[in-house]
């Protein structure tokens, strides 16, 4: 077959490789709350929206991201579940900081991804070894003696 067939859906004998070694595969399609949550976390982090500060209406969001409520609805909350905003009945979401206890939820869900795959646990180990050197790395940096001593306390009733 010829290069200019390769792309050509009419084609009799429709490669399955280009290049040396890629296979073809299916793009991962996105739905359209998806592309709306990335798209609104991505100007919250960017401080378009300051903490505490309303987003826009519904029907602003969905005239600014031509889609319907549906799509805005999933957005706000996939944003409300990581902290990244709050919401009340009748209210504007509201731009907020995400808790501890929010982050300790989406590490929970990733740990737990990472251990349904095979070879996860190593990927696991990596990563906590990762975040546990950090936090020692930001404790030696920042750390008061009073939180050094709840340290040490901790450790030792950690060891017993």
């Amino acid at each position: 077959m010829s290069p200019m067939n390769a792309f050509d859906p009419q084609a009799e004998d429709s490669t399955t490789t280009i290049g040396r070694n890629l296979r073809s595969r299916p793009l991962a399609r996105k739905k359209l709350s998806e592309m709306v949550e990335e798209e609104l976390e991505q100007m919250i982090r960017r401080r378009e929206f300051g903490e505490g500060e309303q987003l826009p209406s519904e029907r602003e969001l969905m005239a600014f991201f031509n889609v319907g409520r549906p799509s805005v609805r999933e957005a706000l909350a996939a944003l409300k579940r990581k902290g990244l905003v709050q919401i009340n009945n009748g209210e504007r979401a509201r731009v907020s900081r995400p808790s501890a206890d929010t982050i300790i939820g989406e590490l929970s869900g990733m740990a737990k991804d990472f251990l349904s795959h095979p070879g996860g646990i190593a990927h696991f180990e990596q990563l906590r070894l990762f975040f546990e050197s950090s936090l020692v790395r930001y404790a030696a940096e920042h750390a008061t003696d009073e939180q050094i001593d709840l340290l040490a306390k901790a450790l030792e009733i950690n060891s017993q």
